[in-house]
């Protein structure tokens, strides 16, 4: 318990309490988009109002005749020489992806049905064959999915936003920094050459790091959402299904958007922890702890450059794919199939 009391400094509590500051303001900033915050909630409830009259003159299930409805408005608009708002232009967006859901899902079965039967993957222990398999087991789990539509902007906003990946690393660095101050004020030796206490210390850090990472990515993900929600409101939207949104068209589990979100946490604590008790591997290796906070930075630095500028038709596209910046891009990875 020392340990620990030792390691939650003032200088960690404040970096951290900063740079939850921090992620909130670069969420705002990225949603305000040289608007102020009142536009952003006008703009949000105004597409609420849209959904909501919409589903007052159809089924809440017909999405072709709502699609309709809302093309003729804008042309209408365009014939008058006026201008569509952005709401009504993204709501016609959503309301063809929304009806064009179950035939994308019913055609994804429909090839791979096709494709089983080609002499070309006939082979039923080639990896062809059994990729054409799971393709067809992964989308039969979302074929009875019954999308719906809402105003999702919250949830969708949220968890496009990747800058709270990047902070809660920036934590995690700092945490493990401050651990190893016996490395500088002489009391190294000191614990090193006592019974067990190189072991023991080392585990108490790993349980932290394990800790320190669930606490945290909880708190930034509870922070980020209570921003969205003021933004954007939650009427009706944690119940329906999570291929509502269109970026999760290839999300092929069969879940609410409540249970998505709390699995998207759970996978990055998972990650930030993985990734932090990496970093204390190194830090416990190599004596130095400056050596090894520079030689971080500059990994980091090397493999956000790569990313960048690494396309995925490259012959080296594998340090694309094999990055650490692709593996903080954690609904990326959930949703593209």
């Amino acid at each position: 318990m020392q340990e620990y009391k030792r390691i939650l400094t003032k200088k960690l509590i404040i970096t951290v309490i900063l740079c939850m500051l921090l992620n909130i303001a670069l969420f705002l900033y990225g949603q305000l988009e040289g608007r102020n915050i009142n536009d952003v909630i006008s703009d949000s409830r105004q597409y609420s109002d849209l959904i909501s009259r919409l589903k007052t003159q159809r089924e809440e299930s017909d999405f072709e005749g709502m699609f309709e409805d809302v093309t003729q408005i804008i042309k209408q608009d365009k014939e008058d020489g006026k201008e569509s708002s952005a709401s009504l232009v993204r709501l016609r967006k959503k309301l063809k992806y929304l009806s064009g859901f179950t035939s994308q899902v019913n055609e994804c079965l429909q090839q791979a049905e096709q494709m089983r039967g080609k002499k070309l993957v006939s082979n039923k222990k080639s990896y062809s064959y059994n990729n054409i398999l799971k393709t067809a087991e992964d989308y039969s789990r979302i074929a009875d999915v019954k999308v719906v539509l809402v105003n999702d902007m919250c949830i969708e906003k949220t968890i496009e936003y990747k800058y709270t990946y990047y902070l809660l690393a920036v934590c995690m660095i700092v945490m493990i920094y401050e651990c190893f101050k016996e490395r500088d004020n002489g009391m190294w030796q000191i614990v090193h050459s006592s019974k067990s206490g190189r072991m023991i210390l080392a585990l108490k850090r790993f349980i932290f790091v394990w800790i320190y990472a669930f606490v945290l990515t909880f708190i930034y993900f509870v922070s980020t959402v209570i921003v969205s929600v003021l933004l954007y409101g939650v009427s009706g939207i944690w119940k329906a299904p999570v291929q509502s949104i269109e970026t999760m068209s290839g999300f092929t589990i069969k879940c609410n958007m409540a249970a998505y979100m709390c699995l998207l946490c759970l996978i990055a604590s998972f990650v930030l922890a993985m990734f932090g008790s990496i970093i204390l591997a190194f830090f416990t290796v190599i004596r130095n702890r400056n050596v090894v906070l520079i030689g971080s930075v500059i990994f980091a630095g090397a493999e956000y450059l790569l990313y960048k500028n690494i396309s995925l038709q490259s012959r080296i596209s594998f340090l694309r794919v094999v990055n650490i910046i692709n593996f903080f891009d954690i609904n990326t990875l959930l949703s593209k199939y």
